[in-house]
Protein backbone atom coordinates (compact mmCIF):
# COMPACT_ATOMS: atom_id res chain seq x y z
CA UNK A 1 0.00 0.00 0.00
CA UNK A 2 2.98 2.34 1.09
CA UNK A 3 4.53 1.77 -2.65
CA UNK A 4 0.91 2.35 -4.00
CA UNK A 5 0.38 6.07 -2.44
CA UNK A 6 4.07 6.86 -3.40
CA UNK A 7 3.74 5.80 -6.83
CA UNK A 8 0.22 7.51 -7.26
CA UNK A 9 1.63 10.88 -5.35
CA UNK A 10 4.48 10.95 -7.58
CA UNK A 11 3.16 10.40 -10.65
CA UNK A 12 0.15 13.21 -9.59
CA UNK A 13 2.79 15.55 -8.68
CA UNK A 14 5.11 15.27 -12.59
CA UNK A 15 1.24 14.88 -13.86
CA UNK A 16 1.07 18.91 -13.09
CA UNK A 17 4.11 20.07 -14.77
CA UNK A 18 3.62 17.63 -17.50
CA UNK A 19 0.21 19.18 -18.39
CA UNK A 20 1.96 22.72 -18.02
CA UNK A 21 3.71 21.35 -20.77
CA UNK A 22 1.14 20.35 -23.38
CA UNK A 23 -1.56 22.87 -22.16
CA UNK A 24 1.10 25.50 -23.82
CA UNK A 25 1.37 23.23 -26.66
CA UNK A 26 -1.96 22.74 -27.19
CA UNK A 27 -3.27 26.53 -26.86
CA UNK A 28 -1.30 27.29 -30.52
CA UNK A 29 -3.03 24.12 -32.22
CA UNK A 30 -6.89 25.51 -30.56
CA UNK A 31 -6.20 29.16 -31.67
CA UNK A 32 -3.94 28.56 -35.05
CA UNK A 33 -4.51 25.25 -35.43
CA UNK A 34 -0.97 24.63 -36.13
CA UNK A 35 1.83 22.64 -34.13
CA UNK A 36 4.63 24.82 -32.79
CA UNK A 37 7.64 21.96 -32.82
CA UNK A 38 9.92 25.11 -31.23
CA UNK A 39 8.12 24.68 -27.69
CA UNK A 40 10.62 22.63 -26.00
CA UNK A 41 13.31 25.06 -27.08
CA UNK A 42 11.09 27.61 -25.16
CA UNK A 43 11.14 25.74 -21.92
CA UNK A 44 15.05 25.35 -22.88
CA UNK A 45 15.20 29.04 -22.77
CA UNK A 46 12.95 29.27 -19.50
CA UNK A 47 15.35 26.90 -17.87
CA UNK A 48 18.68 28.83 -18.66
CA UNK A 49 16.94 32.30 -18.19
CA UNK A 50 16.73 31.20 -14.64
CA UNK A 51 19.86 30.28 -14.28
CA UNK A 52 21.63 33.09 -15.94
CA UNK A 53 19.41 35.26 -14.00
CA UNK A 54 20.05 33.31 -10.39
CA UNK A 55 23.90 32.99 -10.86
CA UNK A 56 24.35 36.30 -13.00
CA UNK A 57 23.25 38.92 -11.27
CA UNK A 58 22.48 37.45 -7.72
CA UNK A 59 18.55 37.78 -7.83
CA UNK A 60 16.44 35.55 -5.61
CA UNK A 61 15.50 32.56 -6.87
CA UNK A 62 11.68 33.53 -7.29
CA UNK A 63 12.63 36.60 -9.15
CA UNK A 64 14.73 34.88 -11.53
CA UNK A 65 11.66 32.37 -12.25
CA UNK A 66 9.47 35.27 -12.77
CA UNK A 67 11.96 36.88 -15.24
CA UNK A 68 12.69 33.96 -17.30
CA UNK A 69 8.57 33.75 -17.69
CA UNK A 70 9.22 37.14 -18.90
CA UNK A 71 11.77 36.41 -21.33
CA UNK A 72 9.91 33.01 -22.13
CA UNK A 73 6.98 35.25 -23.36
CA UNK A 74 9.12 37.37 -25.12
CA UNK A 75 10.36 34.28 -27.12
CA UNK A 76 7.05 32.85 -27.85
CA UNK A 77 6.21 36.19 -29.60
CA UNK A 78 9.26 36.94 -31.69
CA UNK A 79 8.66 33.00 -32.45
CA UNK A 80 5.56 34.16 -34.45
CA UNK A 81 5.40 37.73 -35.06
CA UNK A 82 9.18 37.33 -37.03
CA UNK A 83 9.17 33.73 -37.86
CA UNK A 84 5.86 32.98 -38.82
CA UNK A 85 4.83 36.45 -39.98
CA UNK A 86 4.27 35.37 -43.50
CA UNK A 87 1.54 32.84 -42.58
CA UNK A 88 -0.33 36.39 -42.01
CA UNK A 89 0.66 38.92 -44.33
CA UNK A 90 0.63 36.54 -47.47
CA UNK A 91 -1.29 33.79 -48.39
CA UNK A 92 0.58 30.37 -47.56
CA UNK A 93 -0.38 27.74 -49.63
CA UNK A 94 0.59 25.02 -46.98
CA UNK A 95 0.16 26.96 -43.21
CA UNK A 96 0.51 23.63 -41.70
CA UNK A 97 3.60 22.54 -43.31
CA UNK A 98 5.14 25.60 -43.14
CA UNK A 99 5.07 26.09 -39.82
CA UNK A 100 6.16 22.82 -39.04
CA UNK A 101 9.23 23.46 -41.26
CA UNK A 102 10.03 26.99 -39.61
CA UNK A 103 9.39 26.00 -36.09
CA UNK A 104 11.34 22.52 -36.58
CA UNK A 105 14.47 24.19 -38.15
CA UNK A 106 14.00 27.12 -35.19
CA UNK A 107 14.16 24.60 -32.87
CA UNK A 108 17.16 22.75 -34.08
CA UNK A 109 18.90 26.03 -34.37
CA UNK A 110 18.04 26.76 -30.85
CA UNK A 111 19.17 23.71 -29.30
CA UNK A 112 22.86 23.96 -31.29
CA UNK A 113 23.05 27.16 -30.27
CA UNK A 114 22.92 26.34 -26.79
CA UNK A 115 25.64 23.96 -27.05
CA UNK A 116 27.89 26.52 -28.51
CA UNK A 117 27.34 28.95 -26.41
CA UNK A 118 26.74 27.51 -22.60
CA UNK A 119 28.38 24.56 -23.84
CA UNK A 120 26.35 20.50 -23.12
CA UNK A 121 27.17 20.54 -19.21
CA UNK A 122 24.49 20.21 -16.50
CA UNK A 123 23.51 23.22 -14.97
CA UNK A 124 21.50 23.35 -11.62
CA UNK A 125 19.82 25.89 -10.21
CA UNK A 126 18.64 25.90 -6.27
CA UNK A 127 14.66 25.68 -5.47
CA UNK A 128 12.09 27.49 -3.46
CA UNK A 129 11.87 24.64 -1.47
CA UNK A 130 15.13 22.45 -0.69
CA UNK A 131 13.84 19.57 1.25
CA UNK A 132 12.30 16.64 1.14
CA UNK A 133 8.14 17.48 3.06
CA UNK A 134 6.76 14.28 4.97
CA UNK A 135 2.94 14.12 3.25
CA UNK A 136 1.21 10.97 4.84
CA UNK A 137 2.36 7.73 6.45
CA UNK A 138 5.78 7.10 5.04
CA UNK A 139 4.97 8.97 1.78
CA UNK A 140 7.72 11.86 1.29
CA UNK A 141 8.19 14.46 -1.83
CA UNK A 142 11.03 16.56 -2.86
CA UNK A 143 9.52 20.14 -1.69
CA UNK A 144 10.89 21.53 -5.44
CA UNK A 145 8.36 19.16 -6.64
CA UNK A 146 5.61 20.55 -4.63
CA UNK A 147 5.99 24.04 -5.66
CA UNK A 148 6.44 23.12 -9.54
CA UNK A 149 2.92 21.41 -9.31
CA UNK A 150 1.31 24.16 -7.07
CA UNK A 151 2.88 26.77 -9.23
CA UNK A 152 1.59 24.44 -12.78
CA UNK A 153 -1.90 24.48 -11.28
CA UNK A 154 -2.49 27.95 -10.53
CA UNK A 155 -1.04 28.83 -14.01
CA UNK A 156 -3.57 26.57 -15.76
CA UNK A 157 -6.51 28.38 -13.74
CA UNK A 158 -5.03 31.12 -14.61
CA UNK A 159 -5.16 30.48 -18.39
CA UNK A 160 -8.15 29.30 -18.10
CA UNK A 161 -9.83 32.52 -16.70
CA UNK A 162 -7.89 34.21 -19.36
CA UNK A 163 -9.86 31.85 -21.94
CA UNK A 164 -13.05 31.94 -20.69
CA UNK A 165 -13.74 35.61 -19.21
CA UNK A 166 -11.50 38.12 -21.09
CA UNK A 167 -11.67 39.95 -24.15
CA UNK A 168 -8.30 37.74 -25.40
CA UNK A 169 -9.94 34.60 -24.48
CA UNK A 170 -13.20 35.23 -26.78
CA UNK A 171 -10.94 36.06 -29.66
CA UNK A 172 -8.90 32.88 -29.40
CA UNK A 173 -12.34 31.22 -28.87
CA UNK A 174 -13.53 33.00 -32.31
CA UNK A 175 -10.31 32.11 -33.89
CA UNK A 176 -10.75 28.37 -33.34
CA UNK A 177 -14.32 28.93 -35.44
CA UNK A 178 -12.74 30.75 -38.78
CA UNK A 179 -9.76 32.45 -38.81
CA UNK A 180 -11.45 34.17 -42.10
CA UNK A 181 -14.68 34.78 -40.11
CA UNK A 182 -12.44 36.18 -37.36
CA UNK A 183 -10.91 39.17 -39.53
CA UNK A 184 -14.41 39.02 -41.14
CA UNK A 185 -16.00 40.38 -37.72
CA UNK A 186 -12.70 42.96 -37.38
CA UNK A 187 -10.72 40.85 -35.11
CA UNK A 188 -6.95 41.65 -35.60
CA UNK A 189 -5.80 37.99 -36.33
CA UNK A 190 -2.10 38.46 -35.87
CA UNK A 191 -2.27 40.41 -32.82
CA UNK A 192 -4.28 37.46 -31.08
CA UNK A 193 -1.62 34.92 -32.51
CA UNK A 194 1.44 36.94 -31.21
CA UNK A 195 -1.14 36.72 -27.96
CA UNK A 196 -1.37 33.43 -27.91
CA UNK A 197 2.29 32.68 -28.78
CA UNK A 198 3.24 34.71 -26.08
CA UNK A 199 1.24 33.08 -23.50
CA UNK A 200 2.72 29.55 -25.00
CA UNK A 201 5.76 30.41 -24.18
CA UNK A 202 5.21 32.12 -20.97
CA UNK A 203 3.83 28.39 -19.66
CA UNK A 204 6.77 26.80 -21.23
CA UNK A 205 9.51 28.77 -19.67
CA UNK A 206 7.84 28.92 -16.39
CA UNK A 207 7.93 24.71 -17.02
CA UNK A 208 11.48 25.22 -17.71
CA UNK A 209 12.43 27.48 -14.33
CA UNK A 210 10.05 25.57 -12.20
CA UNK A 211 11.73 21.78 -13.00
CA UNK A 212 15.31 22.99 -13.56
CA UNK A 213 15.72 22.91 -9.96
CA UNK A 214 14.63 19.12 -10.12
CA UNK A 215 15.64 18.19 -13.41
CA UNK A 216 18.55 20.74 -14.09
CA UNK A 217 19.67 22.51 -16.96
CA UNK A 218 20.95 21.21 -20.60
CA UNK A 219 20.41 21.93 -24.33
CA UNK A 220 19.07 18.56 -25.10
CA UNK A 221 15.77 19.16 -22.66
CA UNK A 222 14.01 21.19 -25.14
CA UNK A 223 14.04 17.81 -27.34
CA UNK A 224 12.50 15.96 -24.06
CA UNK A 225 9.86 18.20 -23.53
CA UNK A 226 8.54 18.70 -26.83
CA UNK A 227 8.37 14.43 -27.00
CA UNK A 228 6.20 14.24 -23.73
CA UNK A 229 4.55 17.42 -25.18
CA UNK A 230 3.33 15.50 -28.42
CA UNK A 231 2.46 12.51 -26.14
CA UNK A 232 0.21 14.79 -23.66
CA UNK A 233 -1.89 16.96 -26.63
CA UNK A 234 -2.56 13.79 -28.85
CA UNK A 235 -3.56 11.83 -25.44
CA UNK A 236 -5.93 14.72 -24.74
CA UNK A 237 -6.78 15.77 -28.19
CA UNK A 238 -5.27 17.97 -29.99
CA UNK A 239 -6.71 21.94 -29.54
CA UNK A 240 -8.03 20.92 -26.14
CA UNK A 241 -6.91 23.06 -23.04
CA UNK A 242 -8.70 20.43 -20.73
CA UNK A 243 -7.48 17.33 -22.80
CA UNK A 244 -3.87 18.46 -22.41
CA UNK A 245 -4.60 18.46 -18.51
CA UNK A 246 -5.66 15.63 -18.48
CA UNK A 247 -3.64 14.69 -20.92
CA UNK A 248 -0.57 14.90 -18.60
CA UNK A 249 -1.59 13.56 -15.75
CA UNK A 250 -2.19 10.02 -17.81
CA UNK A 251 1.24 10.32 -19.49
CA UNK A 252 2.94 10.64 -15.62
CA UNK A 253 0.86 8.02 -14.07
CA UNK A 254 1.64 5.67 -17.15
CA UNK A 255 5.23 6.54 -16.76
CA UNK A 256 5.57 6.18 -13.01
CA UNK A 257 3.48 3.08 -12.54
CA UNK A 258 5.06 1.10 -15.06
CA UNK A 259 8.23 2.15 -13.87
CA UNK A 260 7.58 0.79 -10.56
CA UNK A 261 5.42 -2.23 -11.39
CA UNK A 262 6.78 -3.51 -14.43
CA UNK A 263 10.55 -2.13 -14.90
CA UNK A 264 11.90 2.00 -14.43
CA UNK A 265 14.25 1.01 -17.51
CA UNK A 266 11.28 1.30 -19.81
CA UNK A 267 10.05 4.52 -18.54
CA UNK A 268 10.04 6.44 -21.73
CA UNK A 269 7.49 3.35 -23.48
CA UNK A 270 4.88 3.49 -21.18
CA UNK A 271 3.85 6.92 -22.15
CA UNK A 272 4.06 5.44 -26.21
CA UNK A 273 1.94 2.70 -25.30
CA UNK A 274 -0.67 4.56 -23.18
CA UNK A 275 -0.68 7.26 -26.24
CA UNK A 276 -1.28 3.90 -28.48
CA UNK A 277 -3.87 2.72 -26.67
CA UNK A 278 -6.14 5.78 -26.20
CA UNK A 279 -5.83 6.30 -30.10
CA UNK A 280 -7.00 2.84 -30.84
CA UNK A 281 -10.10 3.46 -28.65
CA UNK A 282 -10.69 7.45 -29.59
CA UNK A 283 -8.57 8.26 -32.50
CA UNK A 284 -9.23 11.90 -31.42
CA UNK A 285 -7.92 11.70 -28.21
CA UNK A 286 -9.57 11.57 -24.87
CA UNK A 287 -11.45 14.91 -25.44
CA UNK A 288 -12.70 17.05 -28.50
CA UNK A 289 -10.30 19.36 -30.81
CA UNK A 290 -11.64 22.44 -29.98
CA UNK A 291 -10.31 24.59 -27.54
CA UNK A 292 -13.97 26.20 -25.98
CA UNK A 293 -15.02 22.62 -25.78
CA UNK A 294 -12.18 22.24 -22.81
CA UNK A 295 -13.50 25.44 -20.87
Amino acid sequence: METLLQALSLGIAIGGTYALMGVGLNLIFGVMRIANFAHGALYMIGGYAAFYAFTGTGLPIAVAMLLAIAVGGASGYLVNAVFLRQLYKTRVERPIDFAFIVTFALSMFLGSAAIATVGSGYKRVPGLWNENVHLFSSVQMSGNRIVAFVGALALIGLLLWVVKRTDIGRGWRALTQSLTGAEVVGLDVFRLANLAFATSGMLAAAAGSLLVPIYLAYPGMGSWVLSKSLIIVVIGGLGSIGGGLVGGFALALAEVFGAVYIDPNFTEVYGFAAMLLILLRRPQGLFGSRMDRAV
